[in-house]
């Protein structure tokens, strides 16, 4: 199955439909066939932020937004200082070759995506001490987006 975002020219928003590949260079939406798309690409459904927070390092609290853009996990991280002075922005990208574990684990009132990679170079750039992987904590209420950004990583994963 092949995802593709259709944007609408009128409303300025994106369409989503999900298209069958039918392995005879076609594809296959509802009852019409479209020829005139390559069928050797994939597109995934654009990501909505999804906001964390991780354990606070002395007085800084560290929160921020996790997504995926042109296929990579982006980690955007604010690091403050007793949550309102002296804030520090970072964004922080990583490619899935990179990616070791992608783990989510529930809870009552918040979940808990583990992402582990194969060298600590990109996590020494999160504040804090972490060797081998971050645990990011975020609401019950976004456990859904959760659930689909570990599915689209995964996918990307075994493709890289």
């Amino acid at each position: 199955m092949i995802i593709f975002a259709i944007v609408s020219k009128r409303l300025r928003t994106p369409i989503y439909r999900t298209y069958i590949d039918t392995g005879l260079g076609e594809l296959r939406t509802g009852r019409r066939w479209v020829r005139s798309l390559p069928v050797s690409f994939h597109v995934m459904l654009p990501m909505e932020r999804i906001p964390f927070v991780l354990p606070d390092v002395g007085l800084r609290e560290i929160s921020g937004h996790l997504y995926i853009e042109n296929d990579f996990l982006v980690i955007e991280l604010v690091d403050a200082l007793v949550g309102e002075f002296d804030k520090e922005k970072k964004t922080i990208e990583i490619e899935p070759a990179a990616l070791q574990l992608l783990e989510l684990d529930t809870g009552i009132l918040k979940d808990k995506l583990v992402v582990r990679t194969y060298s600590s170079e990109f996590l020494k750039h999160i504040p804090g001490d972490y060797t081998g992987d971050v645990t990011f904590s975020c609401w019950r209420n976004y456990r859904d987006r959760l659930r689909r950004l570990v599915l689209q990583m995964q996918r990307l994963m075994e493709l890289a």
